[in-house]
């Protein structure tokens, strides 16, 4: 079902049927601003349930939302030590040989969180 912009409102007005007979839900969930007045995913900001999220996502094999959240985490918490994954980040990408030879330091990702990687 194509519902754009609605998933939010679908998801919390079915609540009660949700918690009775789904397990699980997959949902196109977005980190930044496509649409207006978008509700973003990240408007949770606990860094420890985010983290859980993203192991969720590992699991589930959504290594773009994994990223995502990884990012996330660093950009906002990575002052943190337990929610810098700059390096993992990093190191989870160089395992990508085609992404090492066009320059892992090109990457808007690697950009983006150049000042946590710790070496």
């Amino acid at each position: 079902m194509q519902s754009k912009n609605l998933y939010l409102l679908m998801l919390q007005s079915s609540q009660e049927v949700l918690k009775k007979s789904i397990f699980a839900i997959q949902i196109e969930i977005k980190f930044s601003l496509f649409y207006c007045d978008q509700p973003l995913f990240v408007t949770e900001n606990d860094p420890h349930k985010l983290l859980k999220l993203a192991c969720i996502a590992d699991i589930l094999n959504f290594p773009d939302y994994t990223l995502g959240i990884m990012e996330h985490l660093t950009l906002s918490h990575g002052a943190d030590p337990r929610y810098n994954l700059a390096n993992t980040i990093f190191d989870r990408l160089s395992q990508f040989s085609d992404l090492v030879e066009q320059g892992l330091e090109n990457l808007p990702v690697i950009q983006s969180i150049q000042d946590y990687i710790r070496f």
